[in-house]
């Protein structure tokens, strides 16, 4: 699993929805964009970002998405 510089990642100007993610419904998820955050190894390009749980989902640049098990 990545591990991705989060802290300076600006949740204020997006806004939270409800996801479910692995079966799971999530009520504070943020959709991001991830580029910025990645490096070649990885090529993610979308995360889902819980305020409460952290990462919960990504995707790659390819469209295959893993889920966290939490």
């Amino acid at each position: 699993w990545p591990h991705f510089p989060l802290s300076g990642l600006p949740l204020t100007n997006l806004m939270p929805s409800i996801e479910n993610i692995g079966g799971i419904n999530y009520t504070d998820v943020y959709v991001v964009d991830a580029t910025g955050f990645t490096d070649a190894r990885n090529y993610i390009s979308i995360l889902w970002v819980s305020k409460t749980k952290g990462v919960l989902q990504m995707q790659d640049t390819a469209g295959n998405t893993w889920v966290r098990d939490i």
